[in-house]
């Protein structure tokens, strides 16, 4: 399947939620951390590492580590694009210099301002998975020194490397944690040794660049005593963290851990960014302009557009002018961008919209790329066009959205299906392990009056794993459980709203129908008629009169928008955490990391 990690209106399956839970998080008086590394042994000094970091999310007493990180000035970090994509950085934190997470307060605790990825990463390759991370406050800790470009070059193949992270010691084995940093030798390998064990990948119409700017290091078969022993390596929980070498009692930064296939193999070599390759690019975030914002503007109606916000961010002295912005795109007309014509000043910002356009049904991915003149930077965008559902099955009489194309993970749709208590309903597509079945309305609100979506639902599936998730508007996510048919209720407080269904299927057995059913939808003008006699609800259907305020929708692009605050009144419903959509957001960022270095299947 496409391994690509996405986050699309902030959602994630929730059974990985709930298993990372239970083996990733510690609170402040009975804490328990997933930590770990291959074949490590314990770090007992604090100092000599005090550029180290750990990365938390959380709040309220309980965090959780998720990611490594290196310190390399008062105010930046350096970690993996992968650990920090797509996140709202509000509740995670930045522990410095702490040898024990379970004593946080012997490093530094930061919050974090703002991060910016490089524009080259690919959630598929893993290419380009750098992310600079700037703190609210500056770090008193020493910063790691970084290595040279002129230094990279003169370290030969079966040189040793340190090896440290907070990461699994034992492959698959989430039990198998340490509160204590850990650290470990690889050994260094060539380009061309990387080739030959891992092969290389097509960039740009390009092939041999792959190995341009990655490291892979590890162990030899041939240098294990012992058949079948496990080597040193990263594994889950390492992501972000510092591959070093010591240069004459001098550790320099080389790599940051990426990706592997498998932890602790003999010759399957782990993937790190190569941190010389970056450099120019880290000073001119440090110095200059940067970007913030999402890299997944998610999923569209076809002949629609969803706009995201991001922010241009001046860092250095001095303004700064866009001189170009281009998108870069696998698909003409897929997204645009405002015109940005201000000067940003020093210490200030600019916020504009890039907008997706649902011209062309599947997935699409670009290039936002901005020019000051003095070098690019940019962004990755990605998009899902989902097919208009021509549907009656509910006697609605608005647009349904499902389905993409085969060549993603969310192409099957949801289908008209037969239930022995409601009838003709709607079901979710037929999935596997660890893919989602997308449903998307745009539906008519009030700026006048209050309305409100009643509908029916129920899921088949594992108990307490498989789940539907509901978002209304991207600011509030709610979650359906139960294997019964019951009602619930969305407000629908503004012109247009956008709501989504999202079938999600984990990785455990399959029990029941594998599916969500969705039934008897209805538009209601008063909260407390709708949960009770319903005596303000119609159900629209093109044999009766349709409701004006919830009529069909125009399918003109550049009509929707992003909403604001929605609620839901129905006990069926939970909703996770507090936060909405930010709390399903901060949850993908530990189901994201934990996959490590991330596992490849294959190149």
């Amino acid at each position: 399947m496409n391994v690509k990690l996405f986050i699309v209106n902030a959602f994630i399956t929730c059974m990985l939620i709930f298993q990372i839970f239970s083996s990733a998080t510690y609170a402040a008086n009975s804490e328990n951390i997933s930590t770990r590394i291959i074949s490590g042994d314990p770090v007992n000094e604090v100092e000599p590492y005090s550029w180290m970091v750990s990365f938390q999310h959380g709040g309220n007493g309980a965090w959780s580590h998720y990611c490594g990180g290196t310190l390399i000035a008062a105010d930046w970090v350096i970690t993996a694009a992968h650990c920090v994509e797509n996140t709202e950085i509000g509740n995670h934190r930045a522990v410095i210099g702490a040898v024990d997470l379970l004593n946080a307060s012997q490093g530094e605790v930061k919050l974090i301002d703002w991060y910016s990825i490089h524009h080259d990463y690919d959630s598929d390759d893993f290419y380009g998975d750098v992310a600079i991370i700037r703190l609210k406050t500056p770090s008193a800790k020493s910063p790691v020194n970084l290595i040279s470009l002129s230094e990279m070059a003169n370290i030969s193949q079966g040189e040793p490397l340190k090896l440290m992270g907070w990461g699994l010691t034992e492959p698959d084995n989430d039990s198998s944690v340490s509160s204590t940093l850990l650290e470990t030798q690889v050994t260094f390998q060539s380009d061309t040794v990387c080739t030959d064990t891992h092969g290389d990948r097509n960039l740009n119409g390009e092939s041999g660049l792959y190995w341009s700017k990655l490291i892979c290091a590890g162990e030899d078969a041939n240098d294990i005593g012992e058949s079948g022993l496990l080597v040193n390596d990263a594994c889950q929980g390492d992501s972000g963290g510092p591959l070093l070498l010591n240069d004459s009692g001098v550790l320099k930064l080389v790599g940051i851990v990426s990706w592997g296939k498998g932890c602790g193999r003999a010759g399957s070599y782990g993937g790190y960014s190569e941190v010389a390759q970056y450099l120019d690019w880290m000073e001119d975030r440090q110095t200059g302009l940067t970007l913030f914002g999402s890299n997944y503007i998610g999923f569209v109606g076809y002949g629609r557009q969803k706009s995201e916000s991001y922010r241009l961010i001046n860092s250095g002295e001095g303004s700064k002018t866009i001189v170009t912005q281009n998108i870069l795109s696998d698909q003409v007309n897929s997204f645009e961008i405002n015109s940005i014509t201000e000067d940003i000043t020093t210490d200030t910002e600019l916020i504009f919209n890039i907008n997706a356009i649902g011209s062309y049904l599947g997935e699409h991915n670009a290039l936002a790329i901005f020019d000051t003149g003095g070098g690019e930077f940019g962004t990755s965008l990605n998009s899902k066009v989902l097919y208009d559902l021509e549907t009656n099955v509910l006697g609605v009489d608005w647009d349904f959205y499902s389905g993409t194309n085969e060549n993603t993970e969310h192409a099957e749709p949801w289908f008209e299906a037969i239930d022995s208590e409601k009838g003709r309903v709607l079901r979710s597509g037929v999935i596997y392990d660890e893919e989602r079945s997308v449903l998307l309305t745009y539906i008519n609100g009030s700026s006048a009056s209050d309305l409100y979506l009643k509908f029916d639902s129920r899921v088949d599936a594992e108990t307490g794993f498989d789940h539907l998730l509901v978002t209304v508007n991207e600011n509030e996510s709610y979650i359906i459980t139960q294997d019964n048919w019951r009602s619930s209720i969305i407000d629908l407080p503004y012109v247009i709203n956008r709501v989504q269904f999202i079938y999600i299927k984990d990785t455990k057995e399959k029990e029941g129908a594998d599916a969500a059913y969705l039934s008897n939808f209805r538009i209601c003008t008063n909260l407390s008629d709708a949960n009770s006699n319903e005596d303000s609800c119609r159900q629209l259907s093109s044999d009766n009169n349709v409701d004006t305020s919830a009529a069909k929708l125009e399918m003109e692009i550049g009509t929707i928008g992003k909403g604001g605050n929605a609620t839901f009144s129905d006990v069926a419903l939970v909703k996770p955490s507090s936060g909405g959509a930010s709390s399903i957001n901060m949850l993908l960022v530990l189901f994201l990391v934990l996959l490590r270095r991330k596992s490849f299947k294959s190149f």
